[in-house]
């Protein structure tokens, strides 16, 4: 044992080593202060009063008891624990004026912690706290290796927390608070406590908050990041997890040219005028008083900024009331600009309690609404990106759209939706619906809304010089397909709200097709275009193509005129007038002799390149039958020679050259069209 009555302070660099095997107490005078105490022994070492520990403690074997009287230890120094802490209901009070580190091998779990010193308390592994987490000066860090934190109790923060990428992981059984004179940004925090967590200060969340169990009561006090890096999410929420009081949920979008984008709200019971201070607004009959330098600010010549779509009348109504509800998993077309030509990046915010729990949006279907019918603009309703694939759909194509940057889009059956996206969806008949599961949120942090680079074999895009924006239509190979429309498999076309916007779709019996996916079994196959020219003059068709199939010869044709243009080159067309024109078809045969299309796409879909022994020859999109592939050397000699090779898309084919010597050759290949390419390697 230890005992001193006579407030006999231990000599400073000394240390204390207990080595017993049995039970050891520690009594101490009020004023004693130890140097180094380190546990050595197989016994427990039990207080009989408070300590002071001026360096470090460490416990390399046996047990430290702070006794049932829940004594405190105060600590200037390191906390390493290999052995076992019993903290009862005792404190750990960090109050030294440096860098003090909890580590050691065995899990340290705290009662109650405390740090009022000027020091830099650091983690080197996880802790516990089964009450509260103090900090009244100084600063607690979970370091570089981002070490958790599990916390029954309260958080107060009245000196500096550096949470890094760590967790915050709040799992009592009683209320638990954040508090404090000081905010905290978290990366990520985690509620599982039935009893629910109230945030009495400020708290930026940057990557997850995560509501297993309990309510989340925000207070106002909680802002949900997003940058140019990172957006925070909501992740799922467990079935006894809620929200009370407002948050902030923000949203970044990157600059981009003026345009309509398609926005929701991730929260319930905000109105219109929540993103009044992020963007400029016009056509609103309530206006800022005085006008803002963004904001719902009157007219701007009468046009009108934010959308909605009627799908029985196939319109978009302007919302011209800024007090208007924004509704749960509904879409809205916002003009977003910052002057006549450009929107800037910057992060916008939504204020309110956050959507939770299933959210079942049902879709409208008006067989009034003619070509139109179906066509409806809903929206993500979590503050979470959502795979679409993982959502329940009655009634519906299976795909997801929008526009992005003025081009309509398919994002697909499989897309991501970013929280505030707002997106299409096309219902095939009445009783249509979706239903979003906390299980469709997926942990992908996009900070912006995107647009979809579209899978295509042959892509057509329609421009004039005097637009700010095109359209594109899509062609894919498939051997199940059809010309006509195939349901959940070809995408729909839908005109951008803008109306100064060329536009280019397949006609498939009464549907107009933004991508068109075909077998390619017959002979010929004719697919209808139709054009869209918001004025009169020049318009020009740019291909890309990266695969026919087994056609050999493809082409645009004018079915009036009979004049053809191959896809190997921007394609004008002259209209005189404007609406839509319906005069040309695109057109794929095998029994046409080739064409230079074909040339075009074998130089671009073939690969050739060499590793030490082998020659290496891959396709990238297309399936091909090399007749010959020869390597010749400098003098004009055939040193290898390979017929009749089938090479499929996506194959690298492998050839042995390990015989051949070390030196510069000229690799030639010839497909059955007779389409030729030759690169150089050096073996």
């Amino acid at each position: 044992n230890w005992v001193n009555n006579a407030n006999t302070t231990v000599q400073n660099q000394s240390t204390i080593t207990f080595i017993g095997s049995g039970t050891q107490t520690i009594t101490r005078a009020s004023t004693e202060i130890i140097n180094n105490m380190v546990l050595s022994g197989a016994g427990t070492v039990v207080l009989a009063s408070n300590i002071d520990v001026s360096q470090s403690l460490t416990i390399n074997s046996g047990t430290f008891d702070v006794s049932a009287s829940n004594f405190t230890v105060n600590l200037a120094g390191n906390l390493t624990n290999n052995g076992t802490i019993n903290p009862r209901s005792g404190l750990f009070n960090f109050n030294g004026t440096g860098t003090q580190i909890i580590s050691g091998s065995s899990y340290t779990q705290f009662n109650n912690l405390a740090l009022n010193g000027t020091s830099t308390v650091l983690l080197a592994r996880n802790i516990d706290a089964s009450q509260n987490l103090t900090i009244n000066s100084g600063t607690f860090d979970v370091s570089s290796s981002n070490y958790t934190v599990n916390l029954a109790g309260n958080l107060t923060n009245n000196g500096a927390i550096n949470c890094r990428q760590g967790l915050f992981n709040f799992n009592g059984s009683s209320a638990q608070t954040i508090s404090g004179t000081q905010g905290i940004s978290f990366n990520n925090l985690t509620l599982a406590n039935p009893a629910g967590i109230s945030v009495l200060s400020t708290v930026n969340i940057f990557n997850i908050l995560t509501v297993t169990n309990g309510n989340f009561n925000s207070n106002g006090n909680v802002t949900l990041i997003s940058n140019s890096s990172i957006t925070a999410r909501i992740a799922a929420v467990g079935a006894g997890g809620s929200f009370t009081n407002n948050m902030i949920i923000q949203k970044y979008i990157s600059a981009r040219a003026e345009n309509y984008h398609d926005f929701s709200s991730p929260v319930q019971n905000t109105n219109i005028f929540d993103w009044d201070d992020e963007m400029y607004m016009s056509g609103f009959s309530t206006v800022d008083s005085p006008a803002g330098i963004a904001g719902v600010d009157g007219s701007a010549g009468g046009f009108q900024s934010v959308l909605t779509y009627d799908e029985p009348t196939s319109t978009y109504p302007a919302l011209t009331n800024s007090l208007t509800t924004l509704t749960v998993g509904k879409g809205y077309e916002i003009w977003c600009a910052d002057n006549t030509t450009n929107w800037f990046a910057k992060t916008i915010d939504t204020r309110g309690v956050p959507n939770f729990g299933t959210q079942t949006i049902g879709l409208s279907f008006s067989a009034s609404a003619g070509a139109n019918a179906g066509y409806n603009l809903i929206g993500n309703p979590f503050a979470s990106p959502i795979d679409y694939s993982l959502v329940s759909k009655t009634n519906t194509d299976g795909r997801a759209y929008g526009y992005n940057n003025g081009v309509w889009t398919d994002f697909g059956i499989n897309a991501v939706l970013t929280p505030h996206q707002g997106f299409w969806v096309y219902a095939t008949g009445a009783g249509a619906s979706l239903s979003i599961p906390e299980s469709s949120k997926t942990n992908i942090f996009a900070t912006s809304f995107y647009r979809a680079n579209p899978n295509y074999d042959i892509k057509l895009s329609y421009s004039s010089p005097n637009l700010a924006y095109l359209s594109e239509g899509t062609v894919n190979f498939n051997s199940s397909a059809t010309t006509k429309w195939d349901v959940g498999v070809d995408a729909l076309f839908m005109r951008n709200p803008k109306v100064a916007a060329a536009t280019i779709s397949f006609k498939a019996d009464d549907k107009n097709l933004l991508t068109n996916v075909i077998n390619d079994e017959a002979n010929e196959t004719i697919l209808p275009l139709e054009l869209f020219s918001p004025i009169s003059g020049i318009y020009y068709i740019d291909p890309s193509v990266l695969s026919i199939g087994q056609y050999r010869y493809i082409w645009v044709e004018n079915t009036k005129t009979g004049e053809r243009f191959e896809l190997n080159q921007s394609i004008p067309i002259n209209m005189d007038k404007v609406g839509i024109n319906n005069d040309y078809v695109l057109r794929l045969s095998k029994e046409t002799e080739n064409s230079t299309i074909t040339q075009t796409v074998f130089t671009n879909d073939i690969l050739v390149f060499n590793t030490e022994n082998t020659l290496n020859i891959k396709s990238q999109f297309s399936d091909h039958m090399l007749s010959k592939i020869t390597v010749i050397d400098l003098a004009g000699k055939i040193v290898f020679e390979q017929v009749n090779l089938p090479l499929n898309a996506g194959q690298i084919e492998k050839l042995d050259l390990s015989n051949l010597a070390k030196g510069l050759y000229i690799v030639h290949i010839v497909d059955e069209l007779n389409n030729s390419i030759s690169r150089k390697i050096l073996r």
